[in-house]
């Protein structure tokens, strides 16, 4: 198993990975796992025994190591992206449903505020959208981040950086 030293990767820099390659796998889990919405291309990703891991590391702290190998890419490529997908695509359709729910309350208010024979009645106050929405949820893309750290043994090696 090849360990992969992944770093920030500037944006003026010209540097990038070749897609697909173990390193443009490493970027993309460093990506997801820092849960800034940092594409794989902020970073950049050498073998840790390269003179290139080398060079960079005189430059600059890498932010993460990962060890990676044919069957670790598979489990990302094959089991994990789709998972990412599917989370994303729930919380989607939540945040719709909720959207789609409250424009048609609103839209119910205003038809019975306009309308002669309606407008004194109340039957919204009853309804609290926003409680059902809360405790509904969806799938978590920061829990599943830390199952996917821990899976695939992500080490966190520069502190200082997160959050920035």
């Amino acid at each position: 198993m090849i360990k992969y030293l992944v770093f920030k990767n500037h944006r003026s820099s010209e540097k990038s990975n070749v897609p697909g390659s173990p390193e443009d796998i490493a970027c993309e889990i460093a990506g997801f796992v820092e849960g800034d919405g940092n594409p794989k291309a902020a970073f950049i990703a050498y073998p840790s025994e390269t003179p290139e891991a080398t060079f960079a590391t005189l430059k600059l702290e890498p932010r993460f190591a990962i060890p990676l190998d044919a069957a670790r890419m598979n489990v990302w490529l094959k089991e994990a992206k789709p998972l990412i997908r599917e989370i994303e695509k729930v919380a989607e359709i939540v945040n719709n449903a909720y959207s789609d729910i409250t424009e048609a309350m609103e839209d119910l208010a205003l038809k019975i505020q306009f309308s002669p024979s309606f407008e004194h009645i109340d039957i919204m106050s009853d309804v609290n959208i926003d409680s059902a929405f809360d405790d509904l949820g969806s799938p978590s893309k920061y829990d599943f981040s830390n199952y996917v750290s821990d899976y695939f043994e992500v080490k966190l090696m520069d502190h200082s950086s997160i959050g920035s």
